[in-house]
Order: structure tokens, then C-alpha cells, then sequence
């Protein structure tokens, strides 16, 4: 059985809902109007499953009120690390419900290693 996974985008300490995501940006449940009203933010993509978290960090957002409750979003400048990520996090979300926790380890490992070869690079 396949754990629920839990998406939401972390913009200012709230943690924002993500109904759905593609490349180009995602769809909110909810937003504070004062978010809204700023336009722009810089946010962290989070996903996550009881055995994992992943974030992509450092995304150029705009935000856009959806009627009645929900907002738009939409990431620009992406570097090509956070396209990488999002393109896996998104072909692991649309296939989850076929994946085990194997797969995820599978999914999970090389982003870990990288970030774990980064900070030691980084020293």
C-alpha cells in the first residue's frame, strides 16, 4: 500500500495546499489575501510522504486570486535544478498510486546523495 503524499507550497511560514502542479506552476486551496496582494514571493515547493520530504527551494512565484477561495501560481526563471526536481516529484506523483516503497527509495536516494555531495562540497 501506497502512503498519501501531501503537497503544499511554503511561502512566508504558511504553508499553502497544492491541488495540482505541472512545470509551469500550481493551483492552491486556499491563500491569505495579504500573499495575494503581494504578487510575488519567493516560495518552497514541498512533497511529502511519512518516510520522506522534498523540497525545491527557492522558487520566483506570482500569485493570482482564483475565484472563489483558491489562487494560481506560476514559477518563473527556473534554474535547471529545480526544473529537474519538479519534472521527478511531478512523474512520481502521477504514478504513485503503481509505486512502492522501493520505487521511492529508488526516487528518493539520488536527490539525497546529491544534496548530502552539495553541503560537503559547500563544507
Amino acid at each position: 500500500m501506497v502512503s498519501k503524499a501531501s503537497l503544499y507550497l511554503l511561502v512566508d511560514d504558511a504553508k499553502l495546499p497544492v491541488e495540482e502542479f505541472s512545470l509551469e506552476g500550481c493551483r492552491l486551496s486556499w491563500a491569505p489575501g495579504a500573499l495575494l496582494a503581494q504578487r510575488w514571493a519567493v516560495a518552497d515547493f514541498v512533497f511529502v510522504l511519512p518516510e520522506v520530504e522534498v523540497k525545491v527551494k527557492g522558487l520566483r512565484v506570482s500569485l493570482q486570486e482564483e475565484r472563489p477561495y483558491g489562487a494560481s501560481v506560476s514559477f518563473h526563471e527556473l534554474t535547471p535544478n529545480q526544473k529537474e526536481m519538479l519534472k521527478k516529484l511531478l512523474s512520481y506523483n502521477e504514478s504513485r498510486g503503481k509505486r512502492s516503497i522501493l520505487d521511492l527509495f529508488e526516487f528518493v536516494y539520488p536527490l539525497a546523495v546529491g544534496a548530502i555531495a552539495l553541503a560537503l562540497l559547500k563544507g
